[in-house]
């Protein structure tokens, strides 16, 4: 739906094998609006078995560098950088598939 930002996708380990239950922490500024918020692997079967979703409506704005995501632990530490990404205020765009793999 035009009504939502979608930022989606899955996480692997070395073995391209999916991981389950890993948090993934969305934070920043959209619209006026601060965004913190949690998704967990495996919570969105959609994208596949690591799959998982924040859905954010009413949020369709364009935006570089306003939100990071980044995988952490359940104590929230980090367990990745923080990545920024660029949104887009259009249908066709809305949603965004971040992907994860473990490189060492």
């Amino acid at each position: 739906s035009c009504d939502y930002l979608v930022i989606a996708g899955q996480v692997w380990d070395l073995q391209d094998a999916p991981v389950l239950g890993m948090k993934l922490h969305l934070t920043g500024e959209l619209g006026g609006y601060a965004i913190d918020q949690y998704a967990q692997t495996g919570s969105a079967i959609d994208y596949g078995k690591s799959g998982y979703e924040f859905a954010l409506r009413g949020l369709l704005i364009s935006s570089k560098n306003s939100l990071f995501i980044q995988l952490v632990d359940s104590e929230d530490n980090p367990y990745s950088n923080p990545y920024s990404f660029e949104t887009f205020e259009d249908c066709q765009k809305n949603l965004i598939m971040i992907n994860f793999k473990q490189v060492r």
